[in-house]
């Protein structure tokens, strides 16, 4: 996967960060032909598209994505993941 892409267009214009005191999302690319992405309180998304995977007792939920076709296939999934987990982070 050499190519990157936006993921999250925020409706305020202004993401930052810095503003939020966990993390959002974790990476890894543990194998060359796949990227990882661990959400640290994905217990806390709404995953009726299934798009999040695992259930670990300490709240975590994850995606793995093996090509970019499997992103842009999921990627709208994978935004509406993201935002719910903003919004709900924000109340």
């Amino acid at each position: 996967m050499e190519r990157s892409c936006i993921l999250l267009q925020c409706t305020n214009g202004h993401f930052d960060a810095k503003d939020y005191k966990r993390d959002i999302v974790v990476y890894h690319t543990r194998k060359s032909d796949q990227v990882l992405l661990i959400f640290p309180t994905g217990n806390i998304i709404d995953n009726e598209s299934g798009i999040l995977e695992g259930n670990y007792a300490d709240g975590r939920r994850k995606i793995t994505f093996k090509s970019m076709e499997e992103l842009d296939a999921r990627k709208e999934k994978l935004q509406a993941a993201v935002r719910d987990w903003i919004y709900k982070v924000e109340k």
